[in-house]
């Protein structure tokens, strides 16, 4: 309840949901990003006073979706007010996961009503232009090599894992492991069906490089260990793919060159071992050391 009374607070009139910034200089609300997570939050809880915020934070995610005539229409960015056209996966993902998770909603709207979703279509059409395959999108910097198309990044001009340059000279952008789960996530939801090839080389991506080391894979040649760029996001990498894995529907995959896995108990294992106590307390906790 107390969860519940304090998210309420953060409502804002137009359906925002979100604390704006205590400090000059201390970083924007963060409306969208704010908003999907705390109405899922919201409308899991089941408390009836959250039936209208949810309502409200609905029509304010659709109202907020990119739909300009640029590399961007159909994804979701921080915040829709800041008057310059952007999207990333990231926002995109959490956005696209909320306005699913709390489609039920709308069946208690008032009669007459006008129901609040996004334009999946166009969302559908964001997820593909952030996929590093040139299969699906033709950005120039989508890879065609087969060992390492089907994977993802930030947004359809930056990755944040580095680029590679080709015989030709051309600068191929290198692709992210939480974001790929994001943008298998986000195919789920958009309704694109699992035996979809988009989908199917998203899923031969994550089997190719699956590691639970490092959020961005290494280019080959380079060191074993990871090292603070790469473990950068760890834990956001292991959320996301937890979601992404498990709306995938499967537990066990093949790897063509290595032994099976089940997805689920490697990361319990590492995630047990991750865990480190406080000794004052005795209570266990993770964080990220970079």
């Amino acid at each position: 309840k107390r969860a519940v009374d304090f998210l309420l607070s953060c409502a804002h009139e137009n359906g925002a949901i979100y604390r704006a910034p205590d400090r000059p200089g201390g970083g924007g609300g963060l409306p969208n990003y704010n908003t999907a997570i705390s109405m899922v939050a919201l409308h899991l809880s089941g408390d009836s006073r959250a039936v209208p915020v949810v309502l409200k934070a609905r029509r304010y995610l659709a109202r907020t979706q990119h739909l300009g005539g640029d590399v961007y229409y159909g994804g979701m960015g921080y915040d829709a007010d800041s008057g310059r056209p952007y999207a990333d996966l990231s926002n995109s993902y959490i956005a696209y996961e909320a306005m699913r998770m709390t489609e039920s909603a709308e069946d208690l709207r008032r009669d007459g009503e006008p129901r609040a979703d996004l334009n999946w279509e166009a969302a559908r059409a964001f997820i593909q232009r952030t996929q590093n395959d040139a299969r699906f999108n033709p950005a120039p910097w989508a890879t065609d090599d087969p060992n390492d198309r089907g994977g993802f990044v930030y947004h359809p001009e930056q990755t944040r894992a580095g680029t590679t340059t080709n015989a030709a000279g051309v600068v191929k952008f290198r692709s992210m492991r939480g974001m790929t789960y994001a943008g298998l996530l986000s195919y789920i939801y958009a309704d694109v069906d699992r035996t979809d090839p988009r989908v199917e080389a998203t899923v031969n991506w994550i089997v190719r490089h699956w590691s639970l080391d490092a959020n961005n894979p290494r280019a080959p040649g380079e060191g074993k260990a990871a090292t603070e760029d790469e473990r950068e996001g760890l834990f956001y990498m292991y959320n996301v793919m937890a979601k992404g894995l498990a709306a995938y529907g499967q537990d066990v995959f093949r790897p063509p060159d290595r032994p099976p896995f089940n997805w689920r108990v490697e990361l319990i294992q590492r995630l047990l071992a991750l865990q480190k106590t406080d000794p004052a307390t005795g209570y266990g906790y993770w964080v990220n050391d970079v």
